[in-house]
């Protein structure tokens, strides 16, 4: 991966079925009428306090092609990890709990004009830890981790009035 990316956990290496259905929330929603949700704007989703605002895609060009998980992923996808045309997604995720969340994608693509060509090669999570103002690359660490379940449509309210 980038040297930014290495230092956070790709959520995709968690064997968790929240985590899969929290990340493909974000996949689902970082893309619009086929494209990658354009650089500005916003994709509101799930109960309507939450949303994800792009803030860029750029090419990657220099990434560790000894990463274990990028060459299984490389593998299972019939691709040279040489010839990957990667492209990494910044966005800020925003919910009800809490504004900013940093959000990146690695997207591996044939085509980047065509979301339909792409391939999911990892998803990142980071905030800060309410504790002691550290990183937090566990979006299950954050306090707001089972409001964001339900806000996000994968949990039912434990609350609800139904």
């Amino acid at each position: 991966m980038t040297p930014e990316l290495k230092k956070k956990i790709n959520l995709y290496e968690v064997d968790d079925m929240d985590y899969e259905e929290f990340r493909d929330v974000l996949t689902d929603n970082a893309i619009l009428e086929d494209k990658l949700l354009p650089k500005g704007q916003i994709n509101y989703f799930g109960s309507g306090y939450c949303s994800l605002e792009s803030i860029s895609h750029s090419e990657i060009k220099d990434y560790d092609k000894e990463d274990e998980f990028l060459v299984s992923l490389a593998n299972m996808h019939n691709i040279s990890v040489d010839n990957l045309k990667l492209v990494h997604s910044k966005y800020y995720l925003n919910t009800q709990s809490e504004d900013k969340i940093k959000i990146d994608i690695l997207w591996e693509t044939k085509d980047k004009e065509h979301v339909l060509e792409y391939n999911i090669f990892g998803v990142y999570f980071e905030n800060k830890d309410d504790l002691d103002n550290t990183p937090n690359y566990r979006p299950s660490n954050s306090p707001y981790w089972e409001e964001w379940l339900v806000d996000f449509g994968i949990n039912k309210d434990p609350h609800s009035q139904d």
